[in-house]
């Protein structure tokens, strides 16, 4: 039944207590039956469930996630006996139904409660009812959402609870039930999220379809053949052959080599789907983020975002925790509110918990050392150590044993020697042992940057030297660049790269001294392109400089040699200043790679100077992930990227944590 405020006052379609009688208004006029209850309709508005559901991989993904790990908490009824003591009532019929909801259609407490929350997620209501037949069974039912028909009044209090059958409504108000509802502004019945997701849902779902088409309907050629305007004329039998020549060529599987005629040429153009066009991961990305936040999900439990939980205890607390927690607290509340009192038959006030330190709990002999320490001595009898075991009982094992060597205050077990008192000091002395073993790393690692700077300084006036006394009037800068940048690449190597592997030493000997995970191979490439960028942009400055010596000679009418004045000016300064910043660059790189490979994940910027920058003062401590950027632009100390008032002559160092 659907209540409506009009202009002529509150007309209603359908009567719950009249089977049938669904499909007329209060006035007498027919109407269609739509099959599910109106209810849904109006609060799903046009999004199809089903749909959604076989076709959106991101809130699959991530209602699933939620749904199987509620699942598997069992449940547990207790008695309470007083404020501070409650019995576990593993016997009663509260506990053996919500363990087996129904064992007739093969029901478990898992399938119920991976159900239940996906209907929660995925309508925003949900609801079980108590049932029993003649012959006494009793079982819990679920109400599929789509069957559920819930009415509620001004205030938004539930007042009618019914299933919409093909042969009517059938009342379900007077039964024993757990229902859940989600928020509304107009009713109590609440709004499925995935009507809010649903323009990011059909967004992704255009996306795909448009990349779809981009596959199937773009041209799939990956280059072209040119043949030169002036060639000689091609009549229709040689182009014939060319062309069965070239086909031969291109199906074939053996190899070889096309042969051009006429000065053709075989032009290259890459796909014809650019990687923009074809490349959906982070629009699948993004979507997955906002489908985990709409069902207050932390992507990184999920996948969709890199997380950086240091251990599975931690994953679980936050699992179990705020992410799941509140769906667990809903269902014990409202199958505490009827369900499990009307199975209480006798009135002993039992109630229901879903045991998550069941999912909590970590291994055996983590929870034996954490119980050992907090009741500080023996916890469990033989019997009960062999029950874990699965063994059979032996008489005389109830009773708990005490070790002489255990007292009160004392040791907590007879395996224990006192050493557990000595982990504090213990921790004390591996942090101080860490902190000289990095003294000493940083200190070699500098002796090693001096070393280089000093050499590469001395390169690079050796190259200045000779392009001055090579350089000749009106030369071209093309010609230029193509001879020396590989000459300037070339030299500035050996102390690029061993300023970047004494680096990368300084962290792997100090976190990672078995050097796991990491190869001094992947650096290679970084530090190429380094040497080959700074020598485009020192030789660009040299065409500036000799650009200038030319245009000197020419108006000088004084005895200044302006080409000695320009090489005491580029062995005095300018040498100095890019081997000082090429070396902090690849120092900082080194070091970078090497805590990333180490599986590293966070590092803090920390002042070594006695007198910084302001900036850097200011950054002293700061911490962000790996991959990230600290606040003033860099990556690292010395970061190429950044302006030279940032980086030039800075001392400052990286730490890192896992």
């Amino acid at each position: 039944m659907v209540s409506l405020n009009t202009a002529d006052g509150v007309i209603t379609i359908g009567n719950p207590s009249v089977p049938n009688a669904n499909t007329h208004t209060s006035w007498g006029i027919p109407v269609a039956d739509p099959g599910v209850p109106l209810s849904s309709i109006a609060s799903l508005g046009p999004v199809n469930v089903q749909q959604v559901w076989r076709t959106q991989p991101s809130v699959r993904k991530v209602v699933e996630f939620a749904a199987r790990n509620v699942a598997i908490i069992p449940w547990k009824v207790y008695q309470r006996q007083s404020d501070d003591d409650r019995i576990r009532v593993s016997d009663s019929a509260a506990e053996k139904l919500l363990r087996k909801p129904d064992v007739q259609s093969r029901r478990t407490s898992f399938d119920l409660l991976y159900l239940l929350t996906c209907d929660a997620m995925m309508y925003d209501r949900w609801c079980v009812v108590l049932l029993d037949d003649t012959k006494g069974r009793q079982w819990l039912q679920r109400i599929p959402p789509r069957m559920l028909l819930v009415e509620s009044d001004a205030i938004d209090n539930i007042i009618h609870v019914g299933v919409q059958t093909a042969q009517g409504t059938i009342d379900l108000t007077d039964e024993a039930l757990a229902i859940g509802t989600g928020w509304s502004a107009v009713d109590g019945i609440g709004v499925s999220p995935l009507v809010t997701l649903s323009q990011i849902l059909q967004e992704q779902t255009n996306a795909i379809a448009w990349r779809n088409a981009q596959w199937d309907r773009s041209p799939k050629f990956t280059g072209i053949i040119t043949r030169p305007a002036d060639a000689p004329k091609w009549d229709d039998k040689k182009k014939e052959r060319f062309i069965q020549s070239w086909r031969k060529f291109r199906d074939s599987n053996a190899g070889g080599t096309p042969i051009f005629e006429d000065g053709m040429d075989y032009k290259n153009l890459g796909s014809t789907i650019t990687p923009d066009d074809a490349n959906d991961i982070e629009g699948r990305r993004l979507s997955e983020i906002e489908v985990c936040s709409a069902f207050h999900i932390p992507p990184e439990l999920v996948g969709s975002r890199q997380g950086n939980y240091s251990n599975i205890a931690a994953f679980r607390q936050m699992l179990y925790g705020p992410t799941l927690g509140p769906i667990l607290e809903r269902f014990e509340q409202e199958f505490n509110l009827q369900i499990i009192p009307a199975l209480d038959a006798s009135g002993d006030g039992l109630y229901g918990e879903l045991d998550r330190n069941a999912a909590l709990n970590g291994s055996f002999m983590e929870m034996a050392q954490y119980l050992q320490t907090a009741v500080g001595g023996p916890y469990m009898t033989r019997a009960e150590a062999r029950s874990l075991l699965d063994m059979y009982k032996i008489p005389g094992t109830e009773d708990l044993i005490v070790p002489l060597n255990v007292t009160a205050g004392g040791l907590a077990s007879p395996t224990d020697t006192g050493s557990q008192n000595r982990k504090a000091r213990q921790s004390q002395a591996r942090s101080q042992a860490r902190m000289a073993l990095r003294r000493s790393a940083l200190d070699e690692l500098a002796t090693v940057k001096t070393k280089a700077e000093a050499g590469l300084a001395d390169t690079l006036r050796g190259i200045y030297q000779r392009q001055l006394d090579e350089h000749k009037t009106g030369e071209n800068a093309k010609d230029f660049h193509r001879k020396w940048d590989k000459i300037l690449a070339d030299a500035m190597n050996p102390h690029t790269w061993a300023t970047a592997l004494a680096a990368a030493k300084s962290v792997i000997r100090e976190y990672n001294p078995d050097e796991s995970g990491w190869s001094e191979d992947v650096m290679q490439p970084y530090i190429a392109a380094v040497n080959n960028n700074a020598a485009q942009k020192i030789n660009d400055g040299m065409l500036d400089s000799l650009d200038e010596l030319d245009e000197s000679d020419q108006e000088s009418d004084d005895d200044t040699d302006p080409k000695q004045a320009l090489l005491n000016k580029l062995k005095d300064s300018t040498a100095l200043a890019w081997a000082g910043a090429l070396v902090a660059n690849c120092a900082g790189f080194g070091r970078q790679d090497a805590a990333r490979a180490s599986g590293l994940t966070q590092k803090t910027w920390t002042v070594t100077s006695a007198n910084p920058r302001p900036s850097h003062a200011a950054m002293n401590g700061e911490t962000v992930d790996m991959d990230d950027i600290f606040s003033n632009g860099a990556r690292w100390p010395g970061d190429g990227g950044l302006d030279v008032d940032e980086s030039a002559g800075c001392t400052c160092v990286l730490s890192y944590t896992w």
